[in-house]
Formats: C-alpha cells, sequence, structure tokens
C-alpha cells in the first residue's frame, strides 16, 4: 500500500488529449492519497487489483460569478472552494494479462465549515444510484443533494509484441435514478471515448507513436423527451469540473455539445 500528500495532476482513464474525468488540463491541485502499490495487489491464479483513493480541495478562478465566502452556504452561497473526492479501481485478470477493466467515480462536495467539510469523504463508497440518497438537498427534493459526481467505466487491451494498445471508455455525468433508470437509457447525460496507440519506431533513446482519439459528449437523441445535463457543469456548484477555471476533464467536453 502507499498514503502520500501532492498537488500534481492525476490522470484517470484512457484518454490522454482527452481525459474524461481527470487529467493534466488544469494543472494539479493539492489532494491525499491512499492507493496500492504501482505493482497492485496480486490474488494469486485470479487477477491483480490497483485501487487509488482521492481527497483534497479545488480553487476557482478569480473571475469566478461566485464571490462569497470559501464555504457553502446554500445555493446562492456556494462557496469559492470545493471538497473533491475520487475512487479509481482497475482489474488485470490472471488469463488476459494485456486487459485492464475498471472505473473512476470522481465527486464535488461543498466546502463546509468547521470539522463537517470532510464529511464527504466516503462519498465514492455510496450506492451509485440516486434513490438511495436521502435528504441532503436544501431544494426541497428528497433524492438530491449538492454534490456533483462523476463516473466512467474503461477496458483497454494493450499487444506489446507489436506496439498496439485500444481501449474504450464510457463516461456518466450525475446518478441514475435506479437500476431501470442505468439499463434503459445509459445514454443520459454521458460521453464515449474511443482511443488507439501504435509505436511506429523504437529507438534506444525515444519512441515515436502515433495515436488516434475520439470524444464524444453531444447531448443523446433522448433530449426530446427527457431533459438531458451538461458534461461537466453542476446547478450548485457553479465552478463546474474545474481548477482554477480550467477543466479537469476533456478540454472539449464542456456543455455536452462537442
Amino acid at each position: 500500500l502507499a498514503v502520500g500528500i501532492s498537488n500534481a495532476s492525476v490522470g484517470w482513464g484512457t484518454g490522454e488529449a482527452f481525459p474524461t474525468v481527470l487529467g493534466a488540463n488544469a494543472g494539479g491541485f493539492p489532494h491525499l492519497i491512499a492507493s496500492t502499490s504501482a505493482r497492485g495487489w496480486r490474488i494469486p491464479y485470479i487477477a491483480t487489483l490497483y485501487a487509488n483513493y482521492l481527497i483534497g480541495t479545488l480553487d476557482q478562478s478569480k473571475w469566478s460569478s461566485v464571490q462569497t465566502s470559501e464555504t457553502f452556504v446554500d445555493r446562492t452561497q456556494s462557496g469559492t472552494r470545493r471538497l473533491m473526492t475520487g475512487l479509481a479501481v482497475s482489474v488485470v485478470p490472471a488469463l488476459f494479462p494485456q486487459l485492464e477493466v475498471g472505473a473512476n467515480r470522481f465527486f464535488h462536495s461543498p466546502f463546509l465549515r468547521g470539522t463537517n467539510r470532510w464529511a464527504a469523504w466516503s462519498r465514492p463508497f455510496e450506492a451509485v444510484y440516486k434513490k438511495s440518497i436521502r435528504g441532503r438537498s436544501s431544494d426541497g427534493d428528497p433524492n438530491g443533494d449538492a454534490d456533483n459526481q462523476l463516473g466512467s467505466l474503461f477496458a483497454r487491451w494493450t499487444f506489446p509484441s507489436r506496439g498496439v494498445e485500444a481501449s474504450i471508455e464510457f463516461l456518466r455525468e450525475d446518478h441514475n435514478f435506479d437500476r431501470r433508470d442505468f439499463f434503459q437509457q445509459p445514454e443520459n447525460n454521458s460521453a464515449a471515448l474511443v482511443s488507439l496507440r501504435t509505436v511506429l519506431s523504437r529507438k534506444a533513446n525515444n519512441l515515436s507513436v502515433l495515436a488516434f482519439e475520439y470524444f464524444n459528449g453531444d447531448i443523446s437523441p433522448i433530449a426530446q423527451t427527457r431533459a438531458q445535463g451538461f458534461l461537466y457543469e453542476n446547478s450548485f456548484l457553479r465552478q463546474g469540473h474545474s481548477q482554477r477555471g480550467q477543466l479537469l476533464g476533456a478540454p472539449i467536453g464542456i456543455g455536452a455539445i462537442a
């Protein structure tokens, strides 16, 4: 196991130019880390497990429309800082060591007063359906809260002898209400990423790689009959998925129109 403190940028998932959840676009932010080591946790004859938990704070740009204190009061005074928590987990099966399957879950939570500001540390471990949320909202929604969730599922397959890596990732903004909602309309508030990388030349001191990434965060056709949210935006915490005004995810993903 490994624990630490850092202010470096964090990369999660399969995207490099268009990271769906976390990438280097916004630079770093202060956070604590608890994770498996680089070698992972090996379960003999079954798989190797990798896990990474983060908790930290995010700041806003000085040009933000939020100009109150740094702590959260209500929807109109949402605070200039946010608490972030996240969990990334992936598995490499023993039978298919070139395959990695994983999931990421990231939360923006209100930066509360006093010791209450760390109460949201367990958000990434909560149930995934919105109907499990009770009484955290101040706007009358019994299943609502002020948090903003992003989650993704991904798979990566490498072919070392040929120098090729192929991957796919599916991003969701906010919760599904229940199991029926998840399976019947998975495209609600979603985006997809497909990537392919291949080595062109390999020398002693350098490696030339051709990379292709396709990111689609367009609003799906079900918006004709059901209201859609927007990627990286949130009604309570108006800074969205950002650090000091820069997107933490894919720079073309803002607003789900790219």
